[in-house]
C-alpha cells in the first residue's frame, strides 16, 4: 500500500480537501476509502516558528510559497520524484558499455551527464525531505516502506 503525505484543508461543510497532485499521485477516484492521520497545520503567515534552515531550503527548492500548504505539497513532490524508466534503462546500458570498455566518446559524455543529473536529483530530494522534516512532516518511513515493498 502506497502512503503519501500532504496538507489538506477543512472545507466549510466539514469535508477534507486533498490536493489534486496527491489525488493523481496515488490514483484516487470517487468512492475510494483512504486512511487519514491528522494533525493541525498552520499557514506561513501566522506566528509559527519555522527554522531558518527550512526556510532557506524551501526558497532554494520552490521559491517563496504563499502558504505552508503550498510549500509542503511542492516539497513532497520533489521528495518523491522518480527517474523515468527510460533514463534508468539508458543509464544502465551506458554503465554496462563503460564496464565492458565498449563506450564511445559521445556515450561517455551522455553517461557523465546522466550521472550528474542523478546526483543533483538525489541532493534535491534530500533537501526536500529535510525541509519537510523541519516543518513537521516525516516522509522517510513511507519512502522506506516503498523501497522495501519493491
Amino acid at each position: 500500500m502506497e502512503n503519501t503525505y500532504c496538507i489538506g484543508e477543512v472545507l466549510k461543510d466539514g469535508h477534507l480537501s486533498i490536493p489534486q497532485t496527491i489525488f493523481n499521485q496515488i490514483g484516487l477516484k470517487h468512492g475510494d476509502f483512504v486512511e487519514v492521520a491528522l494533525r493541525k497545520a498552520t499557514s506561513m503567515e501566522t506566528e509559527v516558528f519555522i527554522p531558518e534552515k527550512a526556510t532557506s531550503l524551501m526558497k532554494e527548492l520552490v521559491g517563496t510559497p504563499g502558504s505552508l500548504k503550498e510549500a509542503a505539497e511542492s516539497l513532497t513532490i520533489i521528495a518523491t520524484e522518480m527517474v523515468s524508466s527510460n533514463k534508468q534503462q539508458r543509464l544502465s546500458d551506458l554503465l554496462w558499455k563503460n564496464q565492458d570498455g565498449a563506450i564511445a566518446a559521445e556515450e561517455e559524455k551522455e553517461l557523465d551527464a546522466l550521472l550528474s543529473e542523478g546526483q543533483e536529483g538525489i541532493i534535491r530530494k534530500a533537501k526536500a525531505i529535510l525541509a519537510l522534516k523541519h516543518i513537521g512532516i516525516d516522509i522517510v518511513p513511507d519512502l522506506e516502506a516503498r523501497a522495501i515493498s519493491k
